[in-house]
């Protein structure tokens, strides 16, 4: 079947008698099937090992014949491949359009930007992220490896030196949570928790109201504390264990979080 015409655009739809509930939808346009026909076969290379990201694309006039196209449609699926993370354009010499792979930075762009649009607030990011961490500590707990058990008490250790500094603290502690969620071999909460870890949810001027509540170094001596038993937990492979006092812990540290980013709205700044 031959794709519509460059920007032409098809509507088909049902209206009721009083007009309302139109549903439509557009018919895509021929640089958009191009685009899913190259990041289909961009994908499916970079995972069956036939290329690799930095691997070049066929130069634009060997994709014009390709395709039976011209070059503004050629350029428009190239940029819609841009903006996926797909390919990356050089100039020069060697230039030309080459291969790569979204990044996490690039997801949690977008998703805070959605959160934003949704009215989500920082408490609603850290609830997700409660739910999650149990569930990844019993997962690492099941197959606990030296060089992931050696990682996460490095962080304990890092972070029992900045207790008394809510900023640093907050952030080590994210790193701690998506260390956590990386170890647990599925790829879904690899890449969630990068996302999550990587969306800038801890603003100054939270962490700067908690560094003058007094108590603050007591209180993240007791969280570190924590944090060292779920990985000995964890190191002693009793994944149920882990996953229930890790559970009991998140659910006495809301009302804390709730306090101080309950009306706190995510800022987009990444």
């Amino acid at each position: 079947m031959t794709p519509s015409p460059d920007h032409s655009v098809a509507l088909v739809g049902n209206v009721s008698r009083d007009g309302d509930d139109y549903e439509a939808t557009r018919a895509p346009k021929r640089s958009e099937l191009i685009a899913s026909i190259l990041r289909r076969e961009i994908l499916d290379a970079i995972a069956e090992g036939r290329s690799k990201p930095g691997d070049m694309l066929p130069s634009e006039k060997d994709l014009i014949l390709r395709f039976r196209v011209a070059r503004p449609t050629m350029r428009e699926a190239m940029r819609i491949l841009e903006v996926d993370g797909l390919v990356d354009f050089r100039v020069g010499a060697r230039g030309g359009a080459f291969m790569r792979l979204p990044s996490v930075d690039i997801a949690a762009h977008h998703i805070a930007i959605l959160l934003q649009l949704q009215g989500a607030k920082v408490l609603d990011v850290w609830d997700l992220q409660a739910c999650m961490e149990p569930t990844a500590a019993r997962m690492v707990a099941s197959a606990p490896t030296p060089e992931g058990i050696g990682r996460l008490k490095a962080l304990t250790v890092s972070l029992g030196a900045v207790t008394g500094d809510a900023y640093a603290f907050a952030s080590q502690t994210a790193q701690f949570a998506a260390e956590l969620m990386s170890q647990s071999g599925n790829p879904t909460f690899l890449v969630l928790g990068g996302i999550l870890h990587r969306i800038n949810i801890v603003e100054g001027p939270v962490m700067a109201k908690q560094s003058v509540e007094p108590g603050i170094n007591d209180r993240n001596i007791l969280a570190n504390k924590a944090q060292k038993k779920l990985v000995r937990l964890i190191e002693a492979g009793d994944g149920d264990a882990a996953e229930l006092f890790w559970t009991k812990q998140l659910r006495l540290w809301r009302p804390h979080m709730r306090r101080y980013l309950g009306a706190t709205e995510i800022i987009h700044s990444l």
